[in-house]
């Protein structure tokens, strides 16, 4: 299940991504927050914080919380949702 909600001039989004895991009742979560740095540029503060497990194939069966910060281009129009 996924949420998204941006802003009428798309300068902040923000994203919530949950996953239920099979064999429990128990979800990986994501939540996205983005921020436009100027009203003509496709480039974005991105942060990122993610809680479960399977994160990525090595750790399939440790939990981690992992909290990203950077900077995104990202094409106009494209989202994951």
């Amino acid at each position: 299940m996924g949420l998204l909600y941006r802003t009428d001039n798309r300068r902040v989004q923000a994203g919530m991504l949950a996953t239920c895991r099979a064999h429990s009742f128990s979800f990986n979560t994501q939540w996205e927050l983005s921020l436009k740095i100027s009203r003509h540029a496709n480039q974005y503060l991105f942060f990122q914080y993610y809680n479960g497990y399977g994160e990525n194939l090595l750790d399939y069966d440790r939990f981690k919380s992992v909290l990203r910060l950077g900077m995104v281009i990202k094409p106009e129009g494209f989202s994951i949702y």
